[in-house]
């Protein structure tokens, strides 16, 4: 609902798109270039762009392979002995806890760093 100010708003002050200037003029080579450089994507192929882009997927690798050993499931045994009976439970207790150490490395480690 519009306030009455709101309601009062002047449009003589707006400019319309199709009352903007054009220029039917091809772009010159200097117009070009200026566009290219403010509006160029960043280079995807370099090195630091794919370290960037891989962080969060060895990340998860890392946390995967952790808790895939041995010795993490006799832990979480201990923990938790009803791990023992049911596999979904263990399934599901290492996806929440590789999702909660996935968090806690991205937004307090990894945002030191960026």
């Amino acid at each position: 609902m519009l306030t009455p100010q709101q309601d009062q708003f002047d449009n003589s002050s707006v400019d319309s798109l199709n009352n903007l200037p054009v220029d039917k003029n091809p772009p010159s080579h200097n117009e070009i270039h200026l566009m290219d450089t403010f509006f160029k994507p960043e280079n995807k192929f370099t090195v630091n762009a794919i370290i960037q882009e891989s962080k969060d997927s060895v990340i998860i690798a890392f946390l995967f392979v952790i808790l895939s050993t041995s010795h993490m499931d006799s832990l979480i045994h201990k923990i938790l002995p009803m791990t023992e009976k049911s596999n979904y439970i263990m399934l599901l207790l290492k996806g929440i806890i590789i999702g909660a150490s996935f968090w806690l490395i991205k937004h307090f480690y990894l945002s030191k760093n960026s």
